[in-house]
């Protein structure tokens, strides 16, 4: 009776233990849980942010290094200087080499029927910098001389320069022209082209008699 008595106590502590047992087990599975949960966090944010660094570091050198959009040869049909207009040619040259180029002005004066041209040669762009040329000073006209020139721009890469090639931009900012002070900018063409036709049809307006 006694040994019977001994193994009954026994069980009836254990049933009184299992629960506690079995609450501490539930605790330790949560926390063993949670810190793989964690674990797999942290190591996916790690995974990602060298990913993402990667990339950046791909990204940035395919910008230092590619030459981008550019070309050897860039045309402008139109600009002017003097009179209240100021004209640029923003040249960017995205190579790791420096580039030389060679600006041809094609150019009026007002006023008359005289077709002149000036070469600027040998137009020294640093590596992956951008130069701003200064038309009127090229011509020799400042904006607020009384005269004026109407100009066509072409802008070369040289023959001895190793670049792939350049962006050249066309700003122009005019004061008080007919009232106005404003701007303008355009991106050049690469290459000639034959003239475009737009056809505008306008309202036609019919004034009833009075």
């Amino acid at each position: 009776m006694s040994g019977v008595k001994n193994v009954h106590m026994k069980s009836k502590n254990f049933e009184e233990k299992s629960p506690l047992s079995r609450v501490v087990s539930m605790r330790t599975c949560l926390a063993l849980v949670s810190f793989a949960v964690l674990g797999s966090l942290l190591l996916g944010w790690a995974i990602f942010t060298l990913q993402l660094r990667t990339y950046a570091a791909a990204a940035t050198n395919a910008l230092l290094t590619a030459a981008g959009p550019v070309a050897k040869t860039w045309y402008f049909a139109e600009g002017r200087v003097g009179k209240g207009f100021r004209e640029y040619l923003a040249i960017d040259n995205p190579d790791t080499n420096v580039c030389t180029v060679d600006i041809t002005y094609l150019y009026q004066p007002d006023g008359t029927n005289s077709n002149q041209i000036k070469v600027i040669s040998q137009v020294h762009i640093t590596m992956q910098t951008r130069w701003t040329e200064s038309v009127n000073r090229d011509l020799g006209l400042l904006d607020s001389d009384g005269r004026a020139d109407n100009v066509a721009s072409i802008v070369k890469v040289s023959g001895n320069s190793s670049c792939q090639g350049v962006v050249v931009e066309r700003p122009i900012y005019f004061r008080n022209y007919l009232g106005i002070s404003s701007g303008t900018n355009v991106l050049g063409a690469n290459q000639p082209s034959t003239p475009t036709t737009l056809l505008i049809l306008l309202p036609i307006s019919k004034t009833r008699p009075s």
